[in-house]
């Protein structure tokens, strides 16, 4: 696992800060720079207690909000590679959190419904520890999907909030359920975790080796 060194980190002032958290042990995918604004930013981005936790963080966060208020690019960190992949974090727009690890968005259309009760360990959290919007499903309810929920708007037509995203694993197979005239078949899972919209506007993704780590809303 590629990490961030100590001597970087000591002598950017961010090891003492970070000393408790998941970084002080290295970030996979992310280097040891020199200073480099854009890497800094990547670094203090992917701590799961915010990017302004540390006050190391605090100038190279507060230049990064005021580049991207004034329309500039957002900054890359041109040695973020490592074993496993590339590190970057990238400006997008929307309103849900990617799924959790090991899930995946149930597609668009379909519903589906749980096994059985989730056990709260179970309950997920972003790859860097952070927590997320998800819950666990219910027994007993059916879920519909809305795929990665992109093009969803803030509020939908009828001027009620946006359905909530679900993600879903472990696939049963179908069952049928009563539904009005009828049955309908019925996807069931063992895994199955819902999402409300978070809001709608800026979103930054950060991403370690090539992998989702975590989202910062600004």
């Amino acid at each position: 696992m590629t990490a961030i060194t100590t001597r970087w980190m000591a002598s950017s002032g961010l090891l003492c800060g970070l000393a408790g958290g998941a970084l002080a042990q290295g970030v996979p995918g992310i280097p040891a720079p020199t200073h480099d604004w854009g890497c800094e930013v990547l670094l203090c981005l992917a701590n799961p207690n915010g990017p302004e936790a540390v006050a190391p963080c605090v100038p190279p966060i507060e230049r990064l909000w005021s580049e991207l208020a004034q329309g500039h690019a957002f900054p890359t960190c041109a040695l973020a590679q490592g074993p496993g992949g590339r590190s970057y974090a990238k400006l997008s727009v929307g309103g849900y959190d990617p799924c959790p690890a090991g899930t995946t968005a149930l597609p668009a259309g379909a519903v589906a419904a749980l096994a059985a009760p989730m056990p709260a360990t179970s309950l997920p959290r972003a790859p860097s520890g952070a927590l997320t919007s998800y819950a666990a499903g219910s027994t007993g309810a059916l879920y519909s999907g809305i795929g990665d929920g992109d093009g969803y708007a803030a509020w939908t037509p009828d001027g009620g909030p946006p359905p909530p995203k679900v993600c879903v694993a472990g696939a049963l197979g179908t069952r049928l359920v009563p539904v009005e005239g009828g049955y309908a078949s019925v996807n069931v899972y063992q895994t199955l975790v819902v999402a409300p919209a978070r809001g709608f506007g800026p979103v930054i993704d950060v991403y370690i080796d090539d992998r989702w780590w975590q989202s910062v809303r600004w």
